[in-house]
């Protein structure tokens, strides 16, 4: 348990509280990652998910750190460093060699798929907890909270998925 909060503590410094992924579906992603990877799911697919994962991350992280009575706005603001960090070390010390595939012969595929998941995720829980807001705190549908932020990385991995295999 401590190696965990020793990788997570960059993560806890940079984060908004309020908003919150369950920690089920986060793992299930990370899971998901290598599985895809090894079937030959290609790197910006790879990326959306990768991106939404360390968006989820720091969101459980904030989570906690609003729990635990952290006030300091920085801290909060350090929090997306600190994982989107990690997930470059990783990726840096990895036997995955990320960054060799290019769209177009100049963007890199892995990390303008992370990029793009991250703020897809990001988008739809504020979209969620707007909706929620409207409804007097009370979805609108059943499941309303992992069906929006799924859906709209589904959407995106596959207009991804078009632009790469079309």
């Amino acid at each position: 348990m401590n190696k965990i909060a020793l990788l997570t503590a960059p993560g806890i410094l940079l984060s908004q509280a309020a908003a919150a992924v369950c920690p089920l579906c986060t793992a299930a992603v990370a899971i998901g990652l290598e599985g895809a990877r090894r079937m030959g799911v290609d790197d910006m697919i790879l990326g959306v998910w990768a991106g939404a994962f360390a968006m989820a991350v720091i969101f459980l992280i904030a989570k906690k750190m609003y729990k635990w009575g952290v006030e300091n706005a920085i801290w909060y603001a350090l929090l997306p460093v600190g994982v989107f960090g990690f997930l470059i070390f990783l990726q840096s010390i990895s036997s995955v060699n990320f960054g060799e595939n290019l769209l177009f012969g100049m963007i890199d595929k892995f990390y303008t798929g992370v990029v793009s998941g991250a703020i897809t995720l990001y988008a739809a829980e504020k979209w969620n907890m707007k909706l929620r807001q409207k409804n007097g705190g009370k979805s609108y549908f059943k499941f309303q909270k992992v069906l929006l932020p799924l859906g709209a990385l589904l959407l995106i991995s596959g207009i991804f998925a078009a632009v790469v295999y079309l």
